[in-house]
């Protein structure tokens, strides 16, 4: 006969641990112990059964696993927290005491800590962390345009964060790697691709924020301490693979709003975004010419012909990154600036802006190489000629379109189209606007042109010229498989329509009758939303229909 087992040594009870119990044992108090546990990435878990886990007491309480809370006693910081506790009591004491000598001495002597060592521990590679920024952005750009009343944290911190996001958005800017935007009601939306990874961040508008009191800032500035670490070493890593220095020369006046020293800079961020390019052409050159020494130049290999894909495919890119490459563009005063000059600078144009918005324009209003001027009021008084006047969203719509917009649809006092999300994506049944479907079936051609192009350099460097005849027997030949294949794809379909119905039927005739009411009711639900569909499509057509009649009776007149 074994052992007889111990209440709450096995099991859920021990594999789960209640927070007071994990206090008690690391000796630390409630906002300490949450201090780690954010730093470290610890998070509260939910048992099966809360009343095994909790020592069979019904009492709500907040459970761990107890591998992670062994896992947080063994780290430094605990240390260096029981120190500042230490030298908060101390001085204290030594401020009641209104010995100023001591308390100088003492603040000299403040324990300090860095959080390097925990960004290796949860980010053990380079892109693990670049994968996981999304988050830690996000939060550093709110912080950076909340004010500086009511935060938990100081002047300099506040300016740091400010600079940690000014030189993200300067290397997005250097290597143009901003794919797409949306403004929103919780703010603006943004998204590159950082060495292959998409990278999606949130940042406020412009306007005045107000410190909520609802919040618990402190839980926030514990999460800002560990991402400034944490995005210092990931700016540090990308400007250095992009052979830049750092940190780079920010404006220390305007280093929110992205204000680097903008003057002479478009050439080298054109021949920066270009790098690549002419790399992969270097590489199919020193290919080409190493096959024709050998002889075998008819033939080229594999790894020949990825090179010249890559190759169109670069220069394919190059077209968006280079958007608004040539274009000058001039903010008027009532623009949102610092928005404006990030998206027209991580595209390749040159941007101005009105004295009175901010110091440091590179050129002033009447400069005759303005091709743009963006403005948000009805109608202007004075106008240049041969400079276009548009409205902000041009710049949105065209970055999402990713070519340049009408610019007739955009002018001064018009009535603007849609600004739609290029992050929404529409599933069978959803009511999907023209706008929307204009979007996706210009980027599904522009898709599909480039699939084509490089399809074209690979038969171009392997197959020869072949004789009409052949060809028009392999077109044939095409078009009878093609013509199969459909006809059995069709009969697929139908057989597998067929069965799913008389599975379903199976299904109901098996199931409890709650079953069959849930599957019933999901069934109706599924109706119900297609019917709300085809109700807003026939009203909309409706409604294009009364205005076809209302621009044929107005014309008549």
């Amino acid at each position: 006969m074994g052992r007889l087992l111990k209440k709450g040594k096995s099991g859920t009870a021990k594999k789960y641990c209640s927070r007071s119990k994990a206090i008690s044992k690391l000796q630390l108090t409630l906002n300490d112990f949450r201090r780690l546990c954010i730093l470290k990435g610890i998070y509260p878990r939910e048992p099966n059964n809360r009343r095994k886990a909790g020592d069979r007491s019904n009492r709500p309480s907040i459970f761990y696993y107890t591998k992670d809370i062994q896992f947080l006693a063994h780290d430094p910081l605990i240390n260096k927290f029981r120190e500042h506790k230490t030298f908060t009591r101390k001085l204290a004491q030594v401020t009641n005491r209104r010995d100023k000598t001591s308390v100088e001495s003492l603040k000299r002597r403040k324990p300090e800590y860095n959080l390097d060592h925990l960004v290796k521990e949860r980010y053990p590679t380079f892109m693990d962390a670049l994968r996981d920024i999304d988050d830690a952005l996000s939060l550093l750009f709110l912080i950076a345009a909340l004010p500086k009343k009511g935060l938990f944290l100081n002047a300099s911190r506040l300016a740091g964060i400010q600079t940690l996001c000014a030189e993200f958005q300067q290397y997005i800017i250097h290597t143009r790697s901003l794919r797409k935007v949306f403004l929103s009601i919780k703010g603006i939306y943004y998204q590159a691709e950082v060495q292959g990874v998409p990278i999606t961040w949130l940042v406020p508008y412009e306007f005045r924020q107000s410190t909520p009191k609802t919040v618990d800032l402190r839980v926030m500035a514990t999460f800002a301490e560990f991402y400034e670490t944490l995005i210092g070493f990931i700016n540090f890593q990308l400007y250095r693979d992009a052979n830049l220095a750092y940190p780079p020369k920010i404006n220390a006046q305007n280093s929110s709003n992205v204000d680097a020293e903008a003057e002479g800079q478009d050439e080298s961020e054109a021949a920066n975004a270009d790098t690549a390019q002419a790399d992969i052409r270097e590489f199919v050159q020193a290919a080409k010419q190493q096959a024709a020494e050998e002889g075998d130049a008819t033939t080229p290999s594999d790894a020949l012909l990825d090179l010249q894909a890559m190759e169109h495919l670069a220069e394919a890119h190059s077209s968006l990154q280079n958007l608004f490459q040539g274009a000058v563009f001039y903010l008027s005063r009532e623009t949102p600036r610092g928005v404006l000059y990030f998206l027209i600078r991580a595209f390749g144009g040159q941007v101005g802006w009105d004295p009175l918005a901010a110091t440091g324009s590179p050129f002033a209003e009447a400069d005759s190489r303005i091709t743009y001027q963006i403005c948000d009021r009805p109608m202007l008084q004075h106008t240049v000629v041969g400079r276009t006047y548009l409205q902000p969203q041009w710049v949105f719509d065209s970055i999402n379109f990713q070519k340049r917009m009408p610019v007739q649809l955009y002018a001064p006092g018009k009535e603007l189209p849609p600004h739609l999300s290029p992050f929404v994506e529409y599933r069978e049944g959803d009511y999907v606007p023209e706008e929307a479907k204009t979007l996706a079936q210009d980027l599904e051609e522009d898709a599909a042109e480039r699939a084509e192009e490089v399809e074209e350099v690979k038969v171009k460097v392997v197959v020869e010229k072949k004789e009409a005849e052949v060809k028009e027997v392999e077109v044939v030949k095409k078009t009878k498989k093609q013509a199969a294949r459909e006809t059995m794809a069709h009969k697929k379909r139908a057989a597998q329509e067929q069965e799913e119905a008389d599975q379903q039927a199976m299904l109901k005739s098996v199931m409890s009758k709650r079953q069959r009411y849930q599957f019933e009711s999901r069934e109706r639900n599924k109706k119900r939303e297609r019917e709300a569909t085809e109700t807003l499509q026939t009203r909309k057509e409706k409604i294009v229909r009364q205005q076809k009649k209302q621009g044929k009776a107005k014309g008549r007149n």
